[in-house]
Formats: structure tokens, C-alpha cells, sequence
């Protein structure tokens, strides 16, 4: 049997992966709008406004709140600036 310790070692990796996985997803497509010759600003307000009214349909209005409130807080810390481009 699975100890909780190792059960949660275990999610968090699982979670790393898919988010690496996400991020792929996310350049292969912004890649392809670069392509396409629409301009950063629009592909960036396009995915965010998108994933926005995705996440408020699957988890609701409060839950997506609560993570836009984190990425203002993200920003405000530079955590952004730490991030490569997907370029």
C-alpha cells in the first residue's frame, strides 16, 4: 500500500508532467499564431481570455477568481519576468 507521503509525491509529479505537457500545447500554438503574423499582445489577451472563460465553465466563477487574484499576485512579485518565452 501507497504511504500518504509517497501518494503525494507521486500527484505532484504527475502534476509537473501535465504542466509541461500544457506548456508544449501552448508554444506549439503560439508558435503557430507568430506564424500566422498576429502580434504577441493579441495571442497573450486571446489565450488568457480564453482559459479564463474555460476554467469559470468547468470550476466556476470563485475558483477562477481566486487564480486570476494569484497571477496578479505573480506579477506583482516578477515571477513572470523569471519565465522563458514561448518564442
Amino acid at each position: 500500500m501507497i504511504e500518504s507521503d509517497e501518494r503525494q509525491e507521486l500527484a505532484r509529479l504527475i502534476r509537473e508532467e501535465k504542466q509541461l505537457v500544457a506548456r508544449d500545447l501552448l508554444a506549439s500554438a503560439w508558435n503557430e499564431g507568430i506564424d500566422a503574423g498576429i502580434e504577441p499582445e493579441i495571442l497573450a489577451e486571446s489565450i488568457v481570455c480564453a482559459a479564463i472563460e474555460e476554467l469559470v465553465a468547468h470550476c466556476g466563477q470563485s475558483w477562477s477568481g481566486k487564480l486570476v487574484e494569484k497571477l496578479v499576485t505573480m506579477e506583482d512579485e516578477g515571477r513572470f519576468a523569471t519565465i522563458r518565452t514561448l518564442q
